[in-house]
């Protein structure tokens, strides 16, 4: 029997003006979810990145169960925000796993993880 991949909302990515990055970033583009457990707001949050660059969030409405697998299967990996220059400073570790860009018939792209032949990250930076 064959698993379909989960697929998650993308959310926020007004907040960090990446709305044309991932509006122009090819379907099946290689993604990195990290796990940012010390955020104020949601202790399940789940950060999006793509190309190095924080691209948004899984929203807070669908990211327990995932928070939950990437604590049980990811890799430690640096948890990266940016600072005053527009740079990335590490704020912490995470855990992390891949993730790909969906863009099906949806108005908003998807993040899709298959929890079956999802590949490890062994603690590298995004």
């Amino acid at each position: 029997m064959t698993t379909k991949p989960d697929r998650y909302a993308l959310v926020g990515m007004q907040h960090r003006n990446a709305e044309q990055f991932v509006a122009d970033l090819p379907p099946d583009e290689p993604l990195t979810l990290i796990r940012e457990p010390g955020n104020r707001y949601d202790p399940n949050a789940v950060q999006v990145w793509a190309r190095g660059r924080h691209v948004g969030y899984v929203p807070k409405t669908q990211n327990a169960p995932l928070a939950q697998f990437i604590d049980a299967h990811g890799k430690t990996t640096s948890i990266l925000g940016m600072d005053a220059g527009g740079g990335n400073v590490e704020q912490g570790h995470g855990k992390s796993i891949d993730a790909v860009l969906h863009k099906g018939n949806n108005k908003w792209p998807l993040v899709e993880v298959d929890r079956t032949t999802t590949q490890i990250k062994e603690g590298r930076n995004v």
